[in-house]
């Protein structure tokens, strides 16, 4: 797909894409048991994306509506059309999915946070 254009050296994800089998993911450099920790907390905030969120203490029966009115969007011929005509790349994650990712990083332990939260804050933010 990219046509020898671009050289990717390395795949930031938790899962390698299959357009670039041969490129390592970042996991895949990472021998520290504690440095991979760090990295796997990093690329949770991306493998969700944009996600949609309710209010703690919302109904099930709301949160079941909700999520089923999101997955007839994904599958809307109308809605994939247009997402195709301005090139957008849809992989939507199932609230099951999302609170996975989010188990696993409320479940991270405080050392982790710390050095996670060190390499991602923006420069002159430091100890808000």
């Amino acid at each position: 797909m990219l046509g020898n254009k671009l050289n990717v050296l390395v795949q930031m994800a938790f899962d390698r894409s299959p357009e670039l089998p041969d490129v390592p993911s970042a996991l895949d450099l990472v021998s520290d048991p504690a440095a991979r920790q760090v990295l796997e907390l990093i690329l949770r905030r991306q493998e969700m994306g944009r996600p949609l969120a309710a209010p703690p203490g919302t109904p099930a029966e709301r949160v079941a509506a909700l999520r089923a009115a999101f997955y007839a969007t994904m599958r809307d011929p109308e809605f994939l059309a247009e997402a195709q005509w301005f090139r957008m790349e849809l992989d939507p994650l199932s609230g099951d999915e999302i609170a996975r990712i989010l188990s696993g990083a409320y479940g991270s332990p405080a050392e982790v946070v710390r050095r996670a939260a060190a390499l991602v804050q923006p420069p002159g933010r430091k100890g808000e």
